[in-house]
């Protein structure tokens, strides 16, 4: 079994319009991959990172970082 995460950074000029077909789309996937068996996704809730560690020991010396945060519904 595998898990696939993906991390998009939308263009500037990219609308909530455009955000919503892709989702839209997205969520038809299980219905057009057979093989998938669990599938969620999400726009990021935008939670800040407040934490010591990655301000003063991650960050100094981090290259890149991406990460999200998103509200799963249990109740599926």
């Amino acid at each position: 079994m595998l898990r696939h995460v993906a991390l998009f950074r939308w263009k500037p000029e990219t609308t909530a319009a455009d955000v919503s077909r892709v989702e839209a789309a997205l969520h038809q996937l299980p219905n057009k991959i057979p093989c998938i068996r669990s599938y969620r996704f999400g726009r990021d809730v935008g939670v800040q990172d407040g934490n010591a560690v990655p301000q003063k020991l991650i960050r100094p010396i981090m290259a890149q970082r991406e990460a999200i945060q998103y509200v799963i519904d249990h109740s599926d």
